[in-house]
């Protein structure tokens, strides 16, 4: 980065970068935000790196302010950056490698003032999901759904937040995945009892066979749906979410792969794709999502 082009950057975010990102939230105890972001794991060394991007992603975080939210591709790197700049923010979540720290995470983010948290888990995207570090179907690689039970302080509602990133390369695992999704999350849930949020990188869009299945349910078990359907408002101005730092054009509809699911419980009032960039600089080769819902049971 030239210093006039970093000048300009901070010039830019000094004033405010107008964004939906920014618009007014509610806040009471039944409306509020939730958000999915893959926030591209930590390069240090090539273009795009995430020393200029941090500020970025945090400024991102900071401006939807969402109570709960969910991140994929995070590293510990970026772990250890983001729980310091988001002080009023706890999560749960282990990497994928090890369950503690090797690879990349995909945790739940909850503001910690106004949900208490009752139980969470993390499970592999495999045959044998309670196995660390396992995979199957082909998948390229290993994969995980981090969830968490949380009981709002002030209304006494309880919900189930579940947050995840599916494989980039195998269909077969993608499909078998959105199975297990359900099956796993049904049960959490208490057979859909409970109101829930799914949020994640699905690396698929809407006209995929996993989609599909996750849309349609398996057996006796609903489907999710899916927020960007049911949003009584939602920005129009980009039609996809991963965004490939410019390298994919703004109309690539099969680009839309990061979703927000909810249940019959959660009405939507608003959905949001953030901006590509902030001050002229990508905070990742995704677009963070968010919607602002409203549990009616």
């Amino acid at each position: 980065m030239t210093r006039r082009s970093f000048l300009a950057r901070l010039a830019a975010l000094a004033v405010g970068i107008p964004s939906l990102c920014a618009a007014a939230r509610a806040d009471d105890d039944d409306t509020f935000r939730v958000m999915s972001f893959n926030i591209r794991f930590a390069h240090t060394t090539r273009q795009n790196r995430w020393s200029v991007r941090r500020p970025l992603v945090i400024d991102t975080i900071k401006e939807a302010d969402p109570l709960l939210f969910g991140l994929q591709e995070a590293t510990a790197l970026q772990m250890n950056a983001l729980t310091a700049a988001l002080p009023e923010y706890d999560f749960v979540g282990v990497a994928r490698g090890d369950a503690k720290r090797k690879g990349e995470f995909c945790p739940v983010f909850y503001k910690k003032e106004r949900f208490e948290l009752l139980d969470w888990g993390t499970f592999w995207l495999s045959e044998t999901p309670e196995v660390v570090g396992s995979r199957s179907w082909n998948a390229a690689c290993i994969r995980i759904v981090t969830w968490a039970k949380l009981r709002c302080k002030k209304s006494g509602k309880t919900l189930v937040f579940a947050n995840t990133h599916f494989d980039h390369v195998s269909g077969e695992a993608r499909q078998n995945s959105a199975r297990l999704v359900l099956r796993r999350m049904y049960k959490i849930t208490e057979g859909w009892s409970l109101p829930f949020f799914i949020t994640g990188d699905f690396n698929c869009n809407s006209a995929s066979k996993a989609y599909g299945i996750l849309t349609s349910g398996i057996g006796d078990i609903p489907g999710l749906i899916d927020s960007a359907k049911i949003a009584k408002e939602k920005t129009v101005d980009l039609k996809r979410t991963f965004n490939g730092m410019g390298r994919i054009p703004a109309d690539r509809k099969k680009s839309y792969i990061d979703f927000i699911f909810v249940d019959g419980k959660v009405e939507v009032e608003k959905l949001v794709i953030c901006p590509d960039k902030r001050g002229g600089e990508y905070p990742s080769d995704h677009n963070a999502v968010w919607a602002e819902v409203k549990i009616i049971e």
